[in-house]
């Protein structure tokens, strides 16, 4: 049985836009993207090799990492205490046609939930940001450290 602490999620920032630059998103977060690309970019494989497409729209993505703490909605409540000072600009990612959202990742064979009461539902609207949950069953520290690490170097897609 996994012990409580060896419990961990990731609580991601994901900004979809047909058009603003990602260097505007970090400069109005003052946060720096695990992924980011700008609508036109060359798309790449995973090796770097050039594919015949470009970026059709604008991606932007941060992640925080929680150990220890099964209650993920609890932690999605402080992820939208550090982001509330940028609520005019995630209300402008929406009024341009994009979309801001929290996602939680759940990594592992565990059961675990949590409840998302009302007052996070009514923060979330109000700063008109959506809410995901991606699980991962069987993902392993070292397959994360891999995903990350690809993550950073802007291979993901």
């Amino acid at each position: 049985m996994e012990r409580n602490n060896d419990f961990y999620f990731n609580v991601r920032l994901l900004i979809r836009h047909p058009a603003i630059d990602p260097g505007d998103i970090t400069n109005g977060l003052g946060l720096e993207p695990e992924t980011s690309w700008k609508v036109g970019d060359q798309r790449l494989t995973p090796i770097g090799r050039t594919l015949a497409r470009k970026r059709s729209c604008t991606v932007w993505s941060f992640s925080w990492q929680k150990t220890g703490d099964r209650r993920f909605f609890s932690f999605v409540e402080s992820v939208l205490d550090t982001l509330a000072p940028n609520t005019a600009l995630f209300r402008r990612i929406f009024e341009e046609g994009g979309e801001t959202q929290i996602i939680v990742e759940l990594f592992g064979k565990i059961n675990v939930g949590d409840t998302a009461d009302v007052d996070l539902m009514k923060r979330l609207l109000d700063m008109d940001i959506q809410l995901g949950v991606e699980v991962f069953p069987e993902w392993t520290a070292a397959e994360q450290a891999v995903f990350l690490s690809a993550d950073r170097n802007g291979k993901h897609s």
